[in-house]
């Protein structure tokens, strides 16, 4: 519904906005241990503006007065009304309730989960773009060495090439589909094709060595992904919060997800 979409933007919009202050309050903290006035007063103006920032995101009846509060203390040690000690005081007891703060107290307007965002995060943490943008260049290199006789296996090098563009850096669906049509067309048609021809020796090693090590990098992103989202839904989720069982399973070689690309080491060298 569009009014369910306007609620869960205004969510995000204020859960950005208060990370954004928490991070404002937090600095200053680390801030104010030093010795420079005039940094360390610039710093709680700052801070001030960005209360401001979200309070404009609420009517007033809704702006919690523990952050009214916080915007004045700021204000009045910008303008040197009281000192860094009572500021310091001030900002440890208003930065939890700051982080605890809910928005919207009706749980159906709550913003839910975006499990493609949290595999998202943990993909551009990982390895798996550089491994990917390493698979591409060598079997670009392949496929324009001009050793390969068979039209047909450079136009599939290059629709594959294309693909793992596009799963590298979009979905988890489309960097699954990517890999395994990767390891189907190694497997199947690739190895074979290349072993006949020993100018690809050195290249063909390498890919191999990269499909491994992108293997288990695979393996581990989706352990961290599972991991990530059981621990957002029960830090989040209070009826999950005492469940000592994972909420989402990694599948290994026997189960509905198969992540494995088959090892070809010993077809080549055979």
């Amino acid at each position: 519904m569009r009014y369910q979409d306007t609620i869960n933007h205004l969510s995000k919009v204020l859960n950005d906005q208060q990370a954004e202050v928490s991070t404002e309050a937090n600095e200053l903290l680390e801030i104010l241990a030093e010795e420079n006035l005039g940094t360390k007063r610039q710093k709680a103006k700052q801070t001030a503006k960005a209360i401001d920032e979200l309070t404009r995101l609420l009517p007033e009846k809704d702006i919690p007065e523990s952050l009214n509060n916080l915007r004045i203390s700021l204000l009045n040690y910008h303008n040197g009304s009281i000192d860094g000690k009572a500021l310091i005081n001030i900002l440890i007891t208003a930065l939890p309730q700051l982080k605890n703060q809910r928005w919207l107290g009706d749980d159906s307007m709550v913003q839910g989960f975006d499990f493609e965002d949290i595999f998202a995060q943990c993909r551009n943490d990982s390895k798996i773009p550089e491994l990917f943008d390493s698979i591409i260049d060598l079997l670009g290199e392949i496929r324009d060495s001009g050793e390969l006789d068979s039209r047909s296996m450079i136009d599939a090098l290059s629709k594959l090439i294309s693909t793992l563009h596009i799963g590298k850096s979009t979905t988890c669906f489309s960097l699954d589909g990517a890999w395994q049509f990767l390891c189907n067309f190694l497997e199947n048609y690739f190895w074979a094709e290349a072993k006949k021809i020993p100018a690809l020796g050195g290249l063909v090693e390498a890919l191999e060595t990269t499909l491994k090590e992108t293997n288990i990098e695979i393996m581990k992103l989706h352990t961290k992904v599972h991991s990530e989202m059981t621990t957002r839904v029960t830090e989040q989720v209070r009826l999950f919060q005492k469940n000592e069982d994972s909420i989402f399973r990694v599948y290994g070689k026997s189960g509905a997800l198969t992540l494995e690309c088959p090892d070809s080491s010993q077809r080549y060298k055979a």
